[in-house]
């Protein structure tokens, strides 16, 4: 059996089913659940695309800034940026 369209469906149940509330009711839960449901697998792919990215992004980023601190902990300070603290002893003032 074929996929029938939203339009085919319709008019199958329109066909087939006597009882008119029964068909309004069918009716309605067709365009709903079609209207609902309907999202292009594009529209979809590309979303995915986009949360892969982000989540490359996101892992490779913590990488470089680990690799950025492992560089800034290792570095000797040189003695422009060690400063001496003066101490001043109350009894001098």
């Amino acid at each position: 059996m074929a996929k029938l369209t939203k339009e085919e469906l319709i008019n199958k149940v329109a066909e087939k089913v006597a009882d008119k509330e029964l068909q309004i009711e069918l009716m309605e839960d067709i365009t709903d659940s079609f209207e609902d449901g309907s999202v292009a697998l594009g529209e979809l792919q590309a979303k995915f695309d986009e949360l892969q990215e982000k989540y490359r992004q996101r892992f490779l980023n913590v990488e470089e800034v680990k690799e950025e601190i492992a560089e800034v902990v290792t570095e000797e300070p040189t003695t422009d940026e060690i400063q001496e603290e003066e101490v001043i002893d109350v009894q001098e003032i």
